[in-house]
């Protein structure tokens, strides 16, 4: 294939639109939603009021050289919109405010100065705004008055922290990290006008309780609970101070209250991350029943909210680009035409096959992973791609690059290795104080079964990833160098000591969770599962792709890596983006990135 038409199948793909997210407010009358539509991700704004036959275009609202995909929110009123927003992809934000009803051009900057990884949260009043996030030194959550300007601090910790506010704007919930142990997370609750007055739910040293969700009147709290190993559903009573209901569930996932009547406040949703789908339930609280609204073999459902009685989610899946769609409650009818209507082009359908696959590991864990275009032959290339996270999953979900892959003749193998969401506590907390350790011999075994089973009889599999993907990407190709035809790693870690030097509070706090300390407390691991410890061995090509402004994965040890490569004549190349951080938001970037990559494996697979 010719540069010129490989170009044009990728933006093709790229060129989707894409909706990462959206918020709706309390009546619901506007929706705001992020997506890509044209250069990089904005928002816009969609009007609910009117019928199915009646949609119009969405409004774009924002229109900045950088983008924004989360963090924002819509007030309850539905007149305001608060939105995070950084320079070149560097997450380190400003807050801005938008007022929907006297203008939609008009931006309002609050924050001179930029003030960290964020999320933010109306308050009821739509005075203030509820700020959670990090920044170089702390982990938090502050006050934002929207008319001084001010920020007040409420919260510090040094680890993660999840928050919600109270409907009444009177309390906050927040779970974070608490004792020695890095695996506990517990709920504290405080009001906001006595910050230091704090209440603590804990079901013990070794459980998480996490997500926390108010219900409308205020009196209950939902959260998630790993307590004896199990996905549990709990609802605090916070008046009495006391547990209401625990309830199983299918696996660990994100609790939202409706924003219905008070009579309908017995029932809650849950977005479980099950088996490499995303999964919408509804849990009746009183009856303890948890049922699943969609067909989950259809793909996977990534955001949701439920306003009276509309359901709002995104839906997406291999071959469905991230939609959104509108439904009527408890029927399920849609009342609205799916956003946008883009679909996978029908012509190419027949080349796209995806199977469930699932194998044994060092351990006789079972792992799963899905294997697209699989063939029986072993004469198709495979490519072994790595998620990102370390906890996530690669889901049934639309992704590009694997269907720019999938369509240029290579078979790609996903695994879910240990660490993933969606197979339950246990195995999502296996590579904690393991890094790159059980998690990586899980990714050795998938190509084992690749191997067993006839998929590789004429060349060996490459491998890929972004992010934690990208650092198993190198460090399989240097602790495993004989396996691999080739590699591209998208902004990896290639030495976790640097990392932890140069990280904000959040990934100084990653690093200290996944080692069980700091690099002075466990240098030893750090340096033996850094790439740059074992660079002697790598052997077959590498591309790294990586933004230069990326915080989360910092590009000075990255291009030492690649520089102290080369000076060892090893076969590596390095493609840096001036103006993005971590991934490409923009979309001429997005398509580079995913021609380099390409081009790169298609030149090995050819090459004799």
């Amino acid at each position: 294939m010719k540069d010129d038409e490989l170009l044009e199948l990728i933006r093709k793909i790229v060129a989707m639109p894409r909706i990462p997210s959206f918020v709706v407010d309390d009546h619901p009358r506007n929706l705001v939603f992020s997506a890509r539509m044209d250069e990089t991700y904005q928002l816009y704004l969609m009007t609910l009021t009117k019928n199915s036959g009646e949609d119009e275009k969405p409004i774009q609202l924002t229109k900045a050289e950088d983008g924004i995909i989360h963090g924002y929110d819509l007030s309850p009123s539905g007149r305001y919109l608060i939105f995070p927003r950084d320079k070149g992809g560097s997450e380190n934000y400003q807050v801005f405010l938008m007022d929907l009803k006297s203008s939609l051009s008009e931006e309002i900057c609050l924050t001179p100065s930029p003030v960290g990884r964020i999320w933010l949260n109306w308050f009821p009043d739509e005075r203030k705004v509820l700020v959670t996030g990090s920044d170089d030194e702390t982990n938090f959550v502050r006050v934002l008055d929207i008319q001084t300007r001010e920020l007040e601090t409420l919260f510090t910790c040094d680890s993660w922290i999840d928050s919600a506010l109270s409907k009444d704007g009177k309390l906050v919930a927040v779970s974070t990290q608490r004792g020695e142990n890095v695996k506990n997370r517990d709920v504290i609750v405080f009001p906001v006008k006595d910050p230091t007055d704090q209440r603590i739910i804990s079901f013990g040293d070794e459980s998480q309780e996490m997500g926390p969700a108010w219900s409308n009147d205020g009196k209950y709290l939902a959260f998630m609970t790993n307590a004896a190993s199990c996905p549990r559903l709990v609802i605090w009573d916070v008046e009495q101070w006391q547990q209401h209901a625990m309830i199983d569930m299918p696996d660990e996932g994100d609790v939202f209250w409706p924003m219905m009547s008070e009579k309908e406040q017995n029932t809650v949703y849950l977005l479980i991350d099950h088996h490499g789908k995303e999964r919408l339930y509804q849990c009746n609280i009183e009856e303890k029943s948890v049922k699943e609204l969609f067909d989950a073999s259809k793909g996977s459902i990534y955001e949701a909210r439920v306003v009276n009685d509309k359901l709002f989610v995104i839906s997406t899946s291999f071959t469905q680009p991230p939609r959104l769609e509108f439904y009527n409650l408890p029927d399920l009818t849609q009342f609205r035409r799916p956003f946008p209507e883009t679909s996978f082009p029908s012509d190419l359908l027949s080349s796209f096959v995806f199977k469930d696959v699932w194998y044994s590991s060092f351990d006789s864990r079972d792992i799963q992973a899905w294997f697209i275009n699989p063939d029986e032959s072993g004469e198709r290339p495979v490519i072994v791609k790595i998620h990102g996270g370390p906890t996530a999953s690669t889901q049934n979900s639309w992704n590009p690059e694997i269907t720019v892959l999938t369509l240029l003749g290579f078979s790609i193998f996903l695994p879910n290795y240990r660490g993933s969401t969606g197979f339950g506590p246990e195995f999502r907390l296996l590579n904690v104080g393991d890094l790159g350790g059980g998690d990586f011999k899980d990714v050795v075994y998938g190509v084992k079964w690749l191997q067993a089973n006839g998929y590789l009889k004429k060349e060996k599999p490459s491998i890929i990833g972004g992010s934690y993907g990208g650092y198993m990407t190198v460090y399989a190709l240097v602790r495993s160098p004989d396996l691999w035809k080739c590699g591209v790693a998208a902004v990896p870690v290639t030495d976790w000591i640097a990392d932890y030097e140069l990280a904000t509070a959040d990934f100084r706090f990653f690093d200290v969770y996944f080692f069980g300390g700091t690099p002075k407390e466990k240098r030893d691991l750090y340096v033996e599962r850094s790439p740059i410890t074992h660079i002697e061995h790598l052997r077959a090509p590498l591309l790294i792709i990586h933004g230069k402004n990326d915080s989360r994965c910092p590009f000075k040890p990255v291009k030492e890596f690649y520089e102290t490569a080369k000076s060892l004549g090893k076969d590596i190349y390095l493609h840096s983006i001036e103006d993005e951080g971590h991934g490409s938001m923009k979309l001429a970037n997005a398509i580079d990135d995913i021609f380099y990559e390409v081009k790169f494996l298609l030149d090995h697979y050819s090459s004799k």
